[in-house]
């Protein structure tokens, strides 16, 4: 009977507070990291936010300013207001391929309405395609409700003309192109470098060139599609901005040699 009774004194004894105490223990380690946890989680969520919708406005503001740089503005007095209209044009180009890269807009504040391309100039010789936007947080940390983010690309203007294509000249310098039949005095001729101008299909037929002609399809690209390019004296309208009839290659030559490959005089600069 004392034998029995020492074994039952040796058990160890538990305090009958232990448990209380560690699942206190184990609320306030939760009450830490659930927070900390959830924060890294909202980071992550818009970091991949910002990177998705950045991806597709890059990608748009490139391909929109290497096309728009094979526009050719007019050295003309309302200069201005053609690239003015380029700025809006590029505008355009931009969101169509935005959409057409699936950028995802409901992450921007006000959607496509909230891009802001106020800051892109265009003038004669770069295309510099701004934008500015805004992402709302899913929550405000330490008082900031939006992630300001600008974006832009930009390109040379072409001109045409390569230097390397030139020749050595004896004589009277002037400047020809691959698919042209006349030989231009002035590089800046109007007929030598168009201005391009984006317009809708639809309305293609209700279109006048310089000289009031209509417009038919390019034999080369056939010129259907929902955007179509026309230039300012050019009797084609084009599906392919890229359209070697629209894309003119410049190179110079003397006036003996244009007239010998049977080359003649322009009827604007080289009467």
């Amino acid at each position: 009977m004392q034998t029995d009774m020492a074994a039952v004194s040796d058990c160890p004894k538990r305090h009958p507070h232990a448990s209380g105490f560690a699942k206190a223990s184990y609320t306030v380690e939760a009450a830490v990291i659930m927070p900390i946890f959830l924060f890294v989680c909202a980071c992550i969520l818009i970091f991949f936010r910002v990177l998705a919708v950045e991806w597709g406005v890059s990608t748009a503001l490139n391909e929109t300013a290497r096309e728009m740089a094979l526009y050719r503005g007019t050295e003309t007095e309302d200069a201005k207001k053609n690239y003015a209209g380029l700025t809006a044009t590029a505008a355009a180009l931009a969101h169509t391929r935005m959409l057409a890269e699936d950028t995802p807009f409901a992450f921007v504040r006000f959607g496509m309405a909230g891009m802001d391309y106020s800051g892109s100039v265009i003038d004669g010789k770069n295309v510099d395609i701004a934008v500015t936007y805004q992402i709302p947080l899913p929550v405000r940390f330490f008082g900031l409700g939006d992630i300001s983010i600008a974006q832009h690309a930009v390109a040379h203007r072409w001109v045409g003309f390569d230097p390397k294509e030139g020749k050595g000249q004896d004589g009277e310098t002037v400047y020809v192109t691959e698919y042209g039949s006349a030989y231009h005095r002035n590089l800046e001729c109007s007929y030598l470098n168009p201005s391009i101008h984006a317009i809708a299909y639809a309305s293609v037929d209700d279109k006048r060139n310089a000289s009031g002609h209509k417009y038919y399809p390019c034999p080369l690209c056939g010129g259907k599609a929902v955007t179509v390019y026309i230039t300012t004296y050019g009797e084609n309208y084009h599906s392919d901005i890229g359209c070697s009839g629209l894309k003119r290659t410049i190179r110079s030559t003397t006036r003996q040699e244009a007239e010998a490959d049977g080359y003649h005089a322009c009827g604007k600069c080289a009467k």
